[in-house]
């Protein structure tokens, strides 16, 4: 204070002390004078589009799922949540957001089936004979690699195959994201 007096900063230092300083308020609670900053915070969090189909959802959700965000896609049992969502996974794949899905009913190999049924539209469950069953899906290897593994090598998403350890799938999600760099993490169901 001393200097910017002596320094001819009365001005600077009036509007400093009387208008910029923060008024208390207890943690967890702001005062509408912090509003107007978090307004441009959130106006450069990017977002993630959903797929095309769902334009009318982005045009809602003002171009997507906003980074950060916990999404809840809700409706009674059998409606079509999981098809609903594996789409949406399937276009985040070719967007190369690596995204990490903790499938909670579907172990690896039936989530996979289900992508991959999915991405070839054609539901694979519905082939009954293993042996049909395993020969379809043989016929399928390169456009399963096209679909599983990126141009570099790496994975085009990540599976936590967890049914029932609850208390670590926390750390799971966090190495998702930090570790393989997904952008979105899909917990099916929750």
């Amino acid at each position: 204070a001393n200097e910017m007096l002596m320094a001819g900063r009365e001005k600077e230092f009036v509007t400093a002390v009387l208008w910029k300083h923060r008024h208390y308020s207890p943690a967890g609670i702001f005062g509408s004078d912090v509003i107007f900053d978090k307004i441009l915070e959130k106006a450069l969090t990017p977002k993630i589009p959903f797929p095309p189909f769902l334009d009318k959802l982005n045009y809602i959700c003002g171009g997507g799922i906003p980074s950060g965000a916990i999404v809840n896609i809700l409706a009674p049992s059998g409606v079509g949540k999981t098809s609903l969502v594996n789409q949406c996974v399937l276009h985040w794949i070719k967007q190369k957001l690596n995204p990490g899905v903790v499938s909670l009913e579907a172990d690896l190999g039936d989530y996979g089936e289900n992508i991959l049924g999915a991405h070839m539209e054609q539901k694979l469950q519905l082939i009954v004979d293993p042996q049909d069953k395993f020969n379809a899906i043989s016929g399928m290897q390169k456009e399963a690699e096209k679909l599983f593994i990126n141009e570099d090598g790496r994975p085009s998403f990540y599976v936590i195959d967890e049914r029932g350890d609850y208390e670590n799938l926390q750390p799971k999600i966090e190495e998702l994201i930090i570790s393989c760099n997904s952008k979105i993490v899909i917990i099916d169901v929750l």
